[in-house]
């Protein structure tokens, strides 16, 4: 009998454990992401041998035959993304892009179909422990390789299909006319806003979007594609189209503006996921968040699995699944009023809301990314959500009249300036304020687990319940962090760590006593060294020791880290 009530508890509590996965997630989630899973897997295999293959042929003196599919201009070069088919030239770069790296006052043009003749360069690895990867960024881009070479002759012309040719002529004049008629700094936010391009943003601006953790802002998202769904859709309704044509159009659309922002990761995911809801229009089915993302991540994967490794998809799909999951949640409160003062502090209240519940998920996620979290981030995203919504909103209705005329084009450009300074101006006030940006170490896998844990705890568990699952998470992250914390401490191992900071040298020394020693410290890149230490664990430098005063030993920041006392 004992036994019989024994089991009868056991099979209650399976179902109670049951039923929280079932309010996690659902059944067609699961069956979807055991699918992609497998797929993913299957597909990084076999690109992986496919990479590590290319990897082993013959680099000097090689000839290609490529279609130019894309031109960025850098500062002493122009770099070219060419893609081989299959002639007499390419058996081992058939269907392979490349980089072509060409001298500044070379100009071909998209569609150029050229031999090329050149040296393969080697593409670096990870040069640091946790550093970053030029070749795996590469093949984020489905890139195989770098070509450097002047030997080119163009033997055809117009050898890439007419919508991708028209989609590219359009980015090219958009940016033109952004770039005619605002000042510098304001045309190369807009350009990143509107087609993707942050080529041209200013290494202070962009720091001061990081700071104020406004970072998202800059990246082309699910924001744009509704006004652009919602603005197609009001036009074309007034044109008096059946909504399948509007469907058909904003789908087309939708493609276009794809190829125009370079199928940026977080583009292709809010477009698809566009284009499955126009779909769902016009076959007269209901659209479901969960499927049309889902179908989205597993379209992007599929296409290429190395993407899975790009920050920006990361960032994307995180934070639509946060909003998703926490922001009713957190909304309950928060009901509608024809008062105007209620009706705005609701709103204000609302983009706090969604500011925090985009925050939920992706928190440890960009502690590990960026090594930094700002306090202001609630303030930064009040500030700067309207005013961002306004840009977007005149961005696109400038680019659009902006084809039609010149002068109603002028006078809307003074208005957009002035908005656009504005837009500017919050994030390097907010990056100027004190612990604006704070130093984090990484999240290990366990506090990963336990924060994750802990979250779904809070937002799922009934209140009776509650306090005994958080207290036992809390057990387990204090016994785990204490524990960690006596080993380092007690450690009793020297450790030398050779950190490759290019031109100059840099050495961390761990000593015994738990001391940590800088010596020399390159030209101190804050993109190496910085997230170096940090990736050790190292907020703290006890002692810097100088072996000589040249720029690429000492560097320019090498004082941010003078803490205890230098020798």
């Amino acid at each position: 009998m004992f036994l019989i009530i024994k089991k009868l508890k056991i099979f209650k509590k399976i179902k109670k454990i049951k039923r929280y996965l079932k309010v996690l997630v659902k059944k067609q989630i699961i069956i979807v992401a055991i699918i992609g899973f497998v797929i993913g897997c299957g597909n990084i295999l076999i690109k992986n041998k496919s990479y590590k293959k290319f990897e082993k042929i013959n680099k000097e003196n090689r000839k290609m035959l490529g279609v130019i599919l894309d031109v960025k201009e850098k500062e002493f070069s122009k770099v070219y993304t060419i893609k081989c088919n299959n002639n007499e030239y390419n058996n081992e770069f058939k269907n392979k892009k490349f980089l072509l790296y060409t001298n500044k006052s070379n100009n071909y043009k998209i569609g150029d179909l050229c031999l090329i003749e050149g040296n393969l360069q080697e593409i670096s690895g990870r040069r640091n422990y946790k550093g970053f990867s030029y070749k795996e960024y590469l093949k984020t881009k489905s890139i195989y390789g770098v070509i450097k070479s002047n030997k080119i002759k163009v033997v055809d012309k117009n050898k890439v299909n007419v919508i991708y040719k028209y989609s590219i002529s359009i980015r090219d004049k958009i940016k033109e006319r952004i770039n005619l008629n605002l000042p510098r700094e304001s045309s190369s936010i807009m350009n990143a806003l509107l087609i993707g391009d942050k080529s041209d943003i200013d290494d202070d601006v962009s720091d001061s979007f990081r700071k104020s953790n406004l970072s998202h802002i800059l990246a082309i998202s699910g924001l744009h594609i509704s006004y652009i769904i919602l603005g197609l859709n009001f036009i074309l309704s007034k044109l008096k189209f059946s909504k399948k044509i509007i469907s058909i159009f904003i789908i087309v659309f939708l493609i276009i503006y794809m190829i125009i922002t370079s199928f940026s990761p977080s583009v292709v995911r809010a477009s698809i996921m566009g284009i499955i809801l126009m779909g769902s229009n016009i076959f007269y089915r209901k659209q479901d968040f969960w499927t049309s993302i889902s179908i989205s991540f597993l379209i992007t994967t599929f296409i290429n699995p190395f993407l899975i490794l790009n920050t920006g998809l990361q960032l994307s799909y995180i934070a639509t699944i946060s909003i998703v999951i926490f922001f009713k949640a957190l909304n309950k409160r928060n009901k509608k009023s024809k008062n105007i003062k209620t009706s705005i502090k609701n709103k204000i209240k609302e983009i706090i809301i969604l500011s925090v519940s985009a925050q939920i998920l992706l928190l440890p996620i960009i502690v590990n990314l960026f090594h930094t979290a700002s306090i202001y981030f609630i303030i930064s995203n009040i500030l700067i959500t309207p005013i961002f919504s306004v840009v977007i909103i005149i961005g696109f209705i400038y680019i659009l009249i902006s084809f039609i005329s010149v002068n109603i084009c002028s006078i809307l450009v003074i208005f957009l300036n002035y908005i656009m300074k504005l837009f500017i101006h919050i994030p390097k006030a907010i990056s100027n304020l004190p612990f604006s940006k704070i130093y984090l170490n990484n999240f290990n896998p366990i506090n990963f687990v336990l924060y994750y844990l802990f979250v779904f705890t809070m937002f799922y568990f009934k209140k009776e319940k509650l306090k005994k699952v958080l207290t036992i998470l809390l057990i387990i992250f204090i016994t785990f962090n204490l524990f960690n914390f006596i080993y380092k401490k007690t450690s009793r191992n020297l450790k030398i760590y050779f950190i490759d900071v290019g031109q100059g040298d840099s050495t961390l020394i761990i000593t015994p006593n738990n001391k940590s020693i800088l010596i020399d410290g390159g030209d101190f890149d804050q993109n190496i060294l910085i997230p170096y230490l940090l990736n050790r664990g190292i907020k703290k430098i006890d002692y810097i020791i100088i072996s000589h005063f040249d720029s690429d030993h000492v560097g320019r920041y090498i004082g941010n880290y003078k803490r205890v006392k230098s020798k």
